[in-house]
């Protein structure tokens, strides 16, 4: 037990943003009786229903996060450890799962430990079901299952890398949506254009000397500082119109592209680059 602390100690501490940690396939030694205990972190976990060092979740959180622990969802199909994590405009679930190969998991039983979670929820673990849409390179019955599963409630998968099902997926979620900073306008839907026209006609000099280069140059940025100075004379400036808004940050979307460029590549080759 001590020697999985210290490994986990040393895990985290190396992973200074990793808030939460959801930890499956380490815990099938614990029983009611284990305990585990990381520091700057409050540990739940969930064992087998029958009391046995098998199967089981833990949900590791710092202790700075406000949250509440949940019931915990325990059969002999499905454990899970769940947290509530309280947000500045909403809660959201965090959620680990294990599910012991042996047992058959039918659609109806995967819908139903989802139905457990609430309306927002972050699900991590190991499911040991295999299907192409994250990434495997077959399809078992139970993958079957757990897939039409969630395409009817339209759930997002996040995969590890296509070589182990054991790898670690870091998810950095925001409590506020980022923010994009909208575009300076030179005109919006209120640039009275009449006055626009007249501040062109009047002020523009049509007799200006365009013998050389440097004359040249210098009335095309003169008529550059009009049309902006007309622009701003002839717009009421209100308050600033509100952010675009969207969850992602580009580099985050490109990312998310690629791998699924990648995932669509390996799936067609099974060939890994």
């Amino acid at each position: 037990m001590q020697q999985l602390e210290d490994i986990l100690d040393k895990m985290f501490n190396r992973m200074q943003t990793m808030m939460i940690n959801m930890v499956d396939n380490m815990m099938d030694r614990f029983t009611s009786k284990s305990f585990l205990s990381v520091k700057g972190y409050t540990t739940y976990n969930t064992n087998h229903p029958s009391g046995n060092a098998h199967g089981g979740t833990a949900v590791l959180i710092k202790c700075n996060i406000k949250h509440h622990s949940l019931e915990p969802f325990a059969t002999d199909k499905i454990q899970a450890t769940l947290i509530k994590v309280s947000g500045k405009s909403s809660d959201i679930t965090i959620a680990a799962v294990y599910c012991p190969p042996k047992h058959q998991i039918l659609r109806e039983d995967y819908r139903h430990f989802f139905s457990q979670l609430g309306h927002r929820y972050i699900i991590g673990g190991d499911w040991n079901a295999k299907h192409l849409f994250w990434g495997s390179r077959l399809i078992t019955t139970r993958g079957r299952q757990l897939y039409q599963a969630v395409k009817e409630l339209n759930l997002e998968c996040l995969s590890t890398d296509l070589t182990s099902d054991h790898s670690a997926v870091i998810l950095n979620v925001n409590d506020k949506i980022i923010l994009n900073e909208a575009p300076p306008r030179l005109y919006n839907k209120k640039t009275n254009w009449e006055e626009y026209r007249d501040i062109i006609t009047e002020e523009t000099q049509l007799t200006v000397s365009l013998k050389t280069v440097e004359e040249v140059e210098q009335a095309i940025e003169d008529i550059n500082k009009l049309i902006h100075s007309a622009a701003n004379r002839s717009t009421p400036q209100g308050k600033a119109g509100r952010a675009k808004e969207h969850v992602y940050p580009t580099f985050i979307r490109d990312s998310v592209t690629e791998r699924r460029r990648l995932r669509r590549e390996w799936q067609n080759n099974h060939y890994a680059r």
